[in-house]
């Protein structure tokens, strides 16, 4: 007693037609199954969800319509130059949003945003022709339903929803005898009809329908035209790699040469680097091994981890030296250093190399180690030599993070996942008018539940479309300013490492606690604990029973980021426009004086303000490709509707990019500088993983649903994509690091460094040692702003 009946099959109509589901009338018994109706689920073409998806469209159209009339009227003023167009010297009469079609490669960009244009056109074209097939495929195998016409009664629509009645007899008082509740069976409350979006979903179709191998082929095509795009792609990046290796940069060469103590050394009196080589004793030992193509060493001054304890220009011996006359800060670092050494501990030191030709950098950099066990004044190292990056992207002060502190930071970034995870399932649960009124109830506001259940459809389509998307975006937004703070604390060697790291754990984010965990039940604790008590085939249903009901949201998500998000903060800048105006508002209010020259529209303030929001992060622009994306391929063979608003999401935000780029968005390490397309080679990485995950899904969607062969032949999919995909980057993965020795020695013999390109070359690296003085400072800031 207590249990549902199995569902009753209707001959060979239960293989390939709609969902027929028995009535849970009965529920007395398992032997009288055989007489219990079957209702078949009727489909409402313009249900709710359907209603509140079209309003938030017509909603996003009006915003998307305002917001580019303001941008026409805002670029045009000269006023507002520093926001709309600090990077161009264009007529205001002459704005547009882009000169170019995002197709064309302009020689004078950098490597990294011409490979950020062809992600974007290919992502374009891979859904563009997977959208051939899907649309006209999948959307009428999805929809149709063969029992129409049937004598087969559709199952009753559900009661609507009110506020619970009061009880109908009154509470018991203390010292009444017990009532007995009389046992009820559960009433049959009815089935809601499919709506539109999910009649056109996989989740329309019945157990065991053959019509699954229709998404499993829709797959397998998806996954055709993604390997042969990436490959494309891939000869396409090493060729503008190499072109981009073989241009004079500091970095092509300089090496970071890594020594390690193996003995300890007597401090001297000067403690700090007297407990390690110097740069002359290095220069001594080397000389042997790269003669006259090893120009200079530098010593990289260890740079403490806490603020101030290095001034400009004095290195960490020089400190140590000054803490004997009294300051505190200079003896804790010397003796941190004598303790490390004192106890037999490596100890990491740097050095930078300077070659006179690409091909001894070359072999240095190739080689695994330079020196093993080698006694080089009165100490014994190793010494390995790797590439060195351009002087101004070092942070040599994330090289001196105590491990304490790195291993804080890790965990900080997993419990971050884990209850940050919380807000996000919230957020999800305003998708659903019944679970606003539910948390409204328990958190004791029983009028605003009230006031929730008498909206009307229309604020009721509103409230479940719009408010859920436009809060996970601030949810996404707050985390994204946190995550870059856990990587700078993780002791990478670079800058555009820590950015790397970031871009990873934004990818982790939108995947595991954005997409995964919120879909599945809202929360990470509570799916992991699913795991560990009922198996790891606990995941496959989790996540074949819940990826599919959530297209809806998505589809709501997508519309917000591609007609709300992306025109107010990308198109509009809202944040610069508010702080350019709030400043110069301020300025126009105040009378003391004291902000002269600081507020206003071209005070320094302002100017600082207004800049520090538009830096160019690409980092962050990936970060918010791989939500969209993820999602995109995640529902592109589940629900194909989605590829409706994904392509045009594409292109809009690939000419808005363009634009910003070129006239708004200023690098925070200069006007030239370039990483080589590392963002573009990491992002490619992680849109396969997507791809793979989105395998895995509709695996477990096709085998929940007794489609075992379309889910035996995806997951020999999913295993040969892994493959194909890491033969491939195996392959040109090496290509891309460095040019090959042949290139090098053409490239010395055809235009050699001279002595003055290397002194430029060592007095930048030297440059981010001490830090540049305040004259140089200023004077760099005037040729910027002059630029």
């Amino acid at each position: 007693q207590g249990t549902q009946p199995p569902p009753q099959p209707l001959d060979s109509l239960a293989l390939s037609g709609s969902a027929v589901l028995p009535s849970t009338l009965a529920m007395s018994s398992e032997c009288d199954s055989d007489s219990s109706p079957i209702y078949q689920i009727g489909t409402d073409w313009f249900s709710s969800t359907d209603q509140g998806l079209v309003l938030t469209l017509a909603i996003n159209m009006v915003v998307f319509a305002i917001v580019l009339a303001l941008y026409a009227c805002f670029s045009r003023s000269q006023w507002l130059h520093l926001v709309y167009s600090p990077l161009a010297d264009v007529d205001p009469r002459k704005h547009p949003l882009i000169k170019a079609p995002v197709t064309d490669i302009d020689p004078n960009e950098t490597l990294e945003h011409t490979m950020m244009q062809r992600f974007f056109k290919m992502n374009t074209l891979m859904l563009s022709l997977f959208a051939l097939f899907a649309l006209p495929v999948l959307l009428p195998l999805y929809a149709v339903n063969v029992y129409d016409g049937m004598d087969i009664s559709f199952a009753p629509p559900p009661p609507p929803s009110y506020p619970p009645s009061p009880p109908p007899y009154p509470p018991q008082l203390p010292g009444d005898p017990m009532i007995a509740e009389a046992p009820s069976m559960p009433p049959f409350d009815g089935i809601p009809p499919f709506s539109g979006i999910a009649a056109l979903s996989i989740g329309h179709l019945p157990p065991g329908s053959p019509r699954f191998w229709a998404s499993s082929l829709a797959m397998f095509i998806f996954t055709v035209i993604f390997l042969a795009v990436t490959r494309r792609e891939m000869e396409v990046f090493i060729s503008l790699r190499l072109k981009w290796l073989s241009h004079f940069r500091p970095q092509t060469y300089a090496a970071r040469l890594v020594t390690y103590l193996h003995s300890p050394a007597p401090l001297g009196a000067g403690g700090g680097d007297a407990a390690r080589p110097s740069s002359e004793e290095m220069m001594e030992a080397l000389k042997p091994i790269f003669g006259d193509a090893l120009v200079e060493c530098l010593t990289v001054p260890r740079h403490p981890f806490w603020p101030g304890a290095i001034k400009k220009g004095l290195s960490v011996s020089d400190k140590a030296t000054s803490g004997a006359s009294g300051k505190a800060g200079a003896g804790k670092v010397a003796y941190d250093e004598f303790k490390m050494v004192a106890l037999g501990e490596d100890v990491e030191t740097s050095y930078i190399l300077l070659f006179r030709t690409r091909a001894a950098r070359f072999a240095a950099i190739s080689s695994r180690t330079i020196l093993t066990n080698a006694t080089v004044g009165k100490h014994v190292i190793t010494a390995r030599a790797k590439p060195a990056v351009a002087p101004e992207d070092y942070a040599w002060k994330s090289l001196s993070t105590p491990r304490w502190i790195i291993v804080g930071a890790y965990i900080g970034t997993i419990l971050f996942f884990v209850f940050w995870n919380v807000p996000i399932a919230l957020i999800q649960s305003f998708a659903s008018l019944e679970s606003i009124s539910k948390l409204m109830a328990n958190i004791g506001l029983g009028s605003v539940r009230d006031w929730l259940f008498g909206l009307n459809s229309t604020a009721t389509a509103i409230l479940e479309g719009f408010f859920p998307t436009i809060l996970l975006a601030v949810a996404v937004a707050v985390a994204y300013m946190i995550i870059p703070i856990l990587s700078g604390m993780q002791g990478w060697e670079s800058k555009t490492a820590i950015a790397l790291s970031t871009q990873r754990k934004f990818f982790y984010f939108n995947f595991l606690v954005i997409i995964l965990a919120s879909c599945i039940l809202g929360s990470l604790i509570e799916t992991t604990d699913k795991i560990l008590n009922g198996g790891t085939c606990v995941i496959f249903a989790l996540l074949g029973n819940s990826i599919p009901s959530q297209a809806d949201f998505w589809l709501n998500y997508l519309l917000q980021d591609a007609l709300f998000l992306v025109p107010v903060i990308d198109i509009l800048q809202l944040v610069p426009a508010a702080i350019f105006f709030f400043c110069a508002g301020c300025c126009a209010c105040c009378k003391c004086g004291r902000c002269k020259g600081k507020c206003g529209p071209t005070g320094s303030l302002t100017l600082m303000l207004v800049k520090s929001c538009q830096g160019l992060k690409y980092f962050k622009l990936y970060g918010r490709l791989s939500i969209i994306l993820t999602a995109t391929l995640f529902f592109a063979a589940i629900s194909p509707l989605i590829l409706v608003i994904a392509i045009p999401w594409s292109i809009i935000l690939a000419r808005v990019w363009d634009h910003n780029h070129k006239r708004i968005n200023r690098y925070a390490l200069g006007v030239g500088f370039d990483t080589g397309g590392a963002y573009w080679a990491l992002a490619m990485q992680q849109l396969c993983s997507s791809l793979m995950v989105s395998q895995l899904v509709l695996v477990a969607v096709h085998a929940l649903n007794q489609s075992y062969g379309t889910a035996g032949c995806l997951l020999l999919l999913l295993f040969c994509t892994w493959f194909r995909f890491a033969r491939m980057t195996s392959y040109y993965a090496p290509m891309a690091e460095e040019l090959p020795l042949e290139e090098c020695a053409k490239l010395d013999a055809t235009t050699p460094a001279d002595d003055t390109k290397l002194a430029e070359v060592s007095a930048a690296y030297q440059a981010t040692f001490y830090g540049a003085s305040k004259e140089d400072k200023e004077a760099d800031a005037v040729k910027t702003e002059a630029v």
